[in-house]
């Protein structure tokens, strides 16, 4: 993950899922590697009876390791509470709409003003979505997610990290 030579993006996909798309997650050599990890859903939990519920969507938060060296690639946990739903269901073997989707649709990471990473997400995503990625720390600043539901909805952590 060098400024000339990077992996930008992965994509994932489940073609035979009813919600084939997940998400794609881009990178820049801020990251140190390219690597993701996220809870979704796939073959029948996309449409499973959605729990509908919007209650008290937020409360974002990261979580880093206790300490950290300069140069060090460390994975760092962002998570928001958030349910989500696809809004389809199971009728005669289809999958249908019978309601509007409601998920985490994007995640921006970044060290004081500097992007690091931007996750695209669909609503394959599990509820309140974790996600884990790496951070290379090669000075102090402060660390900030901005979560973005598909609504427009947004929350934001951020921590400070100090070598």
């Amino acid at each position: 993950m060098e400024p000339d030579h990077f992996i930008r993006s992965i994509e994932i996909r489940l073609d035979n899922d009813p919600v084939p798309y997940k998400g794609t997650f881009l990178f820049t050599p801020a990251n140190g590697q390219a690597a993701v990890a996220f809870q979704m859903r796939s073959g029948g939990g996309c449409a499973g009876p959605p729990d509908m519920t919007r209650d008290r969507p937020g409360n974002p938060r990261i979580r880093l390791p206790g300490s950290i060296r300069a140069g060090e690639v460390v994975q760092v946990r962002a998570k928001v509470d958030h349910n989500s739903y696809t809004g389809l269901v199971l009728k005669n073997g289809k999958y249908i709409r019978e309601a509007p989707e409601f998920y985490v649709k994007q995640i921006l990471v970044f060290l004081d003003e500097q992007k690091v990473s931007e996750f695209q997400i669909t609503s394959a995503v599990s509820a309140n979505p974790l996600i884990r990625f790496p951070l290379k720390v090669t000075r102090s600043g402060t660390l900030r997610v901005v979560f973005i539901n598909n609504e427009g909805q947004r929350w934001e952590a951020s921590q400070p990290i100090r070598l």
